[in-house]
């Protein structure tokens, strides 16, 4: 009997802390979202181009990327790919990505091809590397189902 006590004790207790949490919840939210900023800036703060924590770089480090005028002044556009409309019609993002954009000047400086054809080429090496075809971008898992082997 004392064991059925004890046990309902603490079930009691659990359920009270259960409503209480589940009734302030959004102010715990706020709280947790605020201590989560705060760290993260801090981290932010902390890690400083002449050192820091790199505990601070593994967490975030923004992407590189290439802005559409740099974009531009580097030969990575075309009439297919016209970034003087990005630019002209005040395009929000931010650019080119600067792995993708840096592959495509190298296959154009290397193979003497223009920005489209190096484009071509580099979508066509990433589907193969996740197994698609790159002449008809199926992919050729042989388990994937399309609308095509529905027929």
């Amino acid at each position: 009997m004392a064991y059925y006590h004890h046990f309902a004790g603490w079930s009691f207790i659990l359920v009270v802390i259960g409503l209480v949490i589940f009734y302030t919840k959004s102010n715990l939210i706020k709280l947790l979202q605020e201590s989560f900023q705060n760290r993260m800036s801090s981290l932010q703060a902390s890690s400083t181009p002449g050192g820091g924590s790199s505990v601070a770089r593994t967490l975030y480090s923004r992407l590189p990327t290439y802005d559409w005028s740099s974009a531009r002044l580097g030969g990575l556009h075309s009439t297919l790919f016209d970034i003087e409309a990005n630019i002209r019609d005040g395009d929000q993002r931010t650019g080119l990505e600067a792995a993708g954009a840096q592959e495509i000047e190298r296959l154009m400086s290397t193979q003497g091809v223009d920005f489209d054809t190096a484009r071509l080429m580099l979508n066509r090496q990433r589907f193969s590397k996740h197994n698609i075809d790159p002449r008809t971008g199926m992919p050729l898992d042989s388990k994937a189902v399309t609308f095509e082997s529905l027929r």
